[in-house]
């Protein structure tokens, strides 16, 4: 068993180095699916999320992730495959939320909303609040999440954004952050944030999804984590 968990910490850094090269980009919906069914097949988890562009009919993206949960409801939250939206491409329409969450929650899979431009994030949280209060009928297994959000920790507001998420038992996704604030006394630390916003919600959300390519980060989170009652 020694022998097997030294090759495993051996080849981590050949792992996380073809990571940093190689890609998965479906370019449609077929293709996102056969990926997702490849990487279940190999009890991988799995997200499907539609990167829009301007112009795009919202309509048209909420049919897709409909038949993208309809056609994967075979593959439940329990083995954690979940929808990611990008609220702006949905025009922050409650409806076309709702939409794309009933049908998930029916076929078992949770729903993710993602982080976008720092001026995007109440009209995000605002979304994620209206389709949570909608009280929409799920078949979730019994302790898997139904509601997940991205939180970056560059941004001094997510700490305050991780006390609602604790509130309402919303699974954590924690990125460093791809967009700055609107103004640097509005940023902090992004090493320091993500342990803080570790150290506040572990315990309190049912799971935190540690997304990082800092190795030493993502370490440091996960031993903080180890025993405390949510899983990573």
């Amino acid at each position: 068993m020694k022998s097997v968990d030294f090759l495993k910490e051996q080849l981590k850094p050949l792992v996380y180095g073809l990571g940093n090269l190689y890609r998965i980009s479906p370019k449609n919906l077929s293709e996102g699916v056969d990926v997702c069914r490849a990487l279940h097949n190999g009890d991988i988890p799995s997200t499907l999320g539609k990167f829009s562009r301007s112009g795009d009919d919202p309509l048209q993206i909420v049919r897709e992730y409909q038949l993208a949960s309809d056609t994967l409801k075979s593959t439940s939250a329990e083995t954690r495959f979940y929808l990611s939206l990008k609220p702006p491409a949905l025009n922050f329409n409650p409806e076309h939320a709702a939409a794309i969450v009933a049908t998930a929650l029916q076929n078992g899979h949770g729903v993710h909303f993602d982080s976008h431009d720092y001026s995007l994030t109440d009209p995000t949280l605002r979304l994620l609040e209206q389709t949570m209060d909608r009280n929409l009928s799920a078949n979730a297994q019994a302790g898997s999440w139904r509601f997940s959000l991205t939180l970056p920790s560059r941004w001094k507001r997510s700490i305050g954004d991780a006390e609602w998420v604790a509130k309402r038992g919303v699974r954590a996704r924690l990125v460093k952050g791809e967009f700055k604030a609107d103004s640097s006394s509005d940023e902090t630390d992004p090493k320091k944030g993500f342990l803080a916003l570790i150290d506040r919600l572990v315990g309190t959300v049912p799971e935190i999804a540690v997304a990082t390519h800092d190795y030493a980060l993502a370490r440091e989170a996960i031993a903080r984590s180890k025993g405390r009652g949510s899983s990573i």
